[in-house]
């Protein structure tokens, strides 16, 4: 099924059933457990992905593959209802999207030079880095929440209609 041509492409596809199908397991152990608890899953997260990626090995990136997705939804939890002050500030924010940006520019511009950039996993390190900043952005974003702290409903409403024209 996956050596058919094309069903490379749809690697979110299967992803997103597998994580659906395991939410209720994860959310179930995320009430059961402590915060302290998720931050060592996380901390072990950030620590394989680290290690991951420079060895190169293919059953590493297999093994990555199916624990990413599922850390990536433990990571949005915690950035949710954590109780960290740093999550919630937009300048920590910009410099989370910022300086990650930076850093895969200059590394694409030195690995491949001009011509191409280089294409990062997408649990590599620092896209993670990346999606925190933006998960934290719109968390802390004044002119997108409301004093309450939750979404206005327009710009709900304009996420629905972009991506339905994707």
């Amino acid at each position: 099924m996956f050596k058919a041509p094309g069903a490379v492409v749809y690697w979110f596809f299967w992803m997103m059933i597998y994580v659906y199908m395991l939410l209720p397991f994860i959310n179930k152990w995320i009430i059961n457990s402590k915060f302290v608890n998720i931050e060592y899953l996380l901390i072990a997260g950030f620590i394989f992905i680290s290690i991951v990626y420079p060895l190169n090995n293919q059953y590493l990136y297999l093994i990555s593959d199916f624990i990413s997705p599922i850390a990536l939804v433990v990571l949005g939890y915690y950035l949710r209802y954590g109780e960290r002050k740093i999550f919630n500030d937009s300048i920590i924010s910009a410099i989370l999207i910022i300086l990650p940006s930076i850093v895969m520019l200059l590394y694409s511009y030195s690995v491949v030079g001009t011509n191409i950039l280089f294409v990062f996993h997408r649990y590599s390190l620092l896209v993670v880095i990346l999606s925190i900043g933006v998960f934290c952005f719109f968390k802390s974003s004044s002119f997108i929440n409301d004093s309450s702290g939750k979404l206005r409903l327009q710009y709900l409403r304009l996420h629905f209609a972009v991506t339905e024209c994707i």
